[in-house]
């Protein structure tokens, strides 16, 4: 092979390697509903319903089908919420009931 065809192998690497760092890297914009929509994909068998926070209330709602489910999705969101979100909101995690 000449000097030529190894550089542009070598470009054409390099390219490809940055490309994939920059696909991995990036993240969504965060924002809550973006959040509360990942649990709702990541928990769909466990969770009832979930409410967002809107106008006056400062409160993220979830209820789900089983008590024990409640501090594996209270985790997930102390996790994944930013600081100001939960200094912001109060969550609310609770067992759905059908009789209420």
């Amino acid at each position: 092979m000449s000097k030529k065809s190894k550089l542009g192998i070598l470009a054409l690497v390099c390219v490809a390697a940055i490309i994939a760092i920059i696909t991995t890297t990036q993240k969504e914009p965060y924002n809550t509903e973006s959040v509360l929509s990942s649990l709702r994909d990541k928990y769909e068998d466990e969770i009832q319903s979930t409410q967002a926070p809107g106008g006056d209330f400062q409160v993220i709602d979830v209820s789900v089908y089983d008590e024990k489910d409640i501090d594996k999705v209270k985790n997930y969101l102390k996790n994944k919420l930013s600081k100001e979100d939960l200094k912001r909101y109060d969550l609310v995690i609770y067992e759905w009931n059908p009789d209420d």
